[in-house]
């Protein structure tokens, strides 16, 4: 087995694994174009699985499976609009995955926020905890049995060494209503629920579901669409020169 490193790309580790690959349903969430899940969805059709596109727009997600097509002519993909601030339209997305033919070998909970301004969504919760955790959370139990279908099922739950710089605030997960609101606290909390999901599921499942929670390292991508300058500056009080996390927020 060859070691991966920095310098390691979703197409090479692919090739190693396109055994594996090969022939599986793999639903990958947050497809917008030049983000990590287009570049997931890309490494996954070039060696033979079905992807499953998921994202809040449709235009998105049909300009992400162009590139893909453009590239790879006999890519099998399909199209989920999957809105994770909602759970009305997450409850939708999942009943319509529900009802395809076949399991869902692999859920790649990739979409997400950072560092957003404070704002609530339609349930009433605060933005970066609903899109985070809640509506993956949501998802992956709603089409469990989609998942268990399979012989192998794997959920890959994206978070975050940003969990370093919160705990989930259970008894204020709202920030009093948004009047004590930090977007780095905030941020961190919903990547530490991330994690404590996968810790859940892994425990519930044992024997049935092989479950990760992962930092997937850091890029320039539309996630940092909502960071400004002084954000970026802040960043030094959380890493090391070597892209270490210090600790947490205010440690």
């Amino acid at each position: 087995m060859p070691a991966f490193d920095i310098n390691s790309t979703g197409e090479s580790v692919g090739k190693v694994f396109a055994d594996k690959i090969k022939g599986k349903t793999v639903i990958v969430t947050g497809v917008s174009p030049g983000g990590f899940g287009a570049d997931t969805a890309r490494a996954l059709a070039l060696y033979g699985a079905k992807v499953i596109l998921a994202g809040r727009s449709l235009s998105k997600i049909q300009a992400t499976a162009d590139a893909i097509h453009k590239e790879i002519p006999g890519a099998d993909l399909k199209e989920l609009v999957l809105d994770l601030s909602s759970q009305n339209a997450v409850r939708q997305a999942a009943e319509e995955v529900l009802k395809y033919s076949g399991p869902i070998d692999v859920v790649i909970t990739n979409a997400g926020v950072m560092g957003t301004p404070y704002e609530k969504t339609v349930d009433g919760l605060e933005l970066q905890f609903a899109s985070n955790h809640v509506g993956h959370f949501l998802f992956v139990n709603l089409i469990m049995p989609k998942l268990l279908e399979s012989s192998a099922p794997r959920v890959v739950l994206a978070s975050s060494v940003g969990h370093y710089w919160g705990p989930v605030r259970f008894d204020d997960y709202g920030f009093e209503d948004g009047k004590t609101y930090d977007k780095w606290l905030a941020y961190g909390q919903s990547k530490t629920a991330v994690i404590l999901h996968g810790v859940e599921l892994a425990e519930r499942y044992k024997g049935k579901l092989v479950v990760f929670s992962v930092h997937p390292g850091g890029a320039v991508t539309n996630l940092s669409s909502s960071m400004t300058k002084e954000d970026y500056e802040k960043f030094s009080d959380f890493y090391n020169l070597d892209g270490t996390p210090k600790g947490r927020l205010g440690s």
